[in-house]
């Protein structure tokens, strides 16, 4: 299954240990992020505008949307409910990692 990362730098938890665990359990999963601006810096995303520009511009649904808790998406789901719910519109399954995902000793997070 494909997946794309959304990574926000400004949320509680550090973006280092965001990106950590999110691509952890990527592999946990057999996830394989999906790039689909192949100008894009990094295999994640950082900013939900973008994201939503580079969706509709490959008109391309993806499996599912991995972001790591809910309160890093909060801000723009508030300010941006119809942008939230294109986004949203555009994957099978969004995923709050802090929801469904408690990492175990065997996942050898360093």
């Amino acid at each position: 299954m494909d997946a794309i990362v959304f990574i926000n730098e400004d949320c509680l938890i550090g973006s280092a240990q965001q990106k950590q665990l999110l691509y952890n359990f990527l592999r946990v999963k057999g996830l394989k992020t999906v790039k689909l601006n192949p100008f894009q810096l990094y295999t994640h995303y950082t900013n939900f505008h973008a994201l939503l520009f580079d969706l509709r511009q490959h008109s391309r649904h993806v499996n599912m949307l991995i972001i790591y808790s809910n309160e890093c998406a909060e801000d723009f789901i508030k300010t941006y409910p119809a942008r939230w719910l294109l986004i949203k519109s555009f994957f099978k399954e969004v995923v709050f990692l802090q929801d469904v995902y408690i990492p175990s000793n065997h996942d050898n997070l360093g």
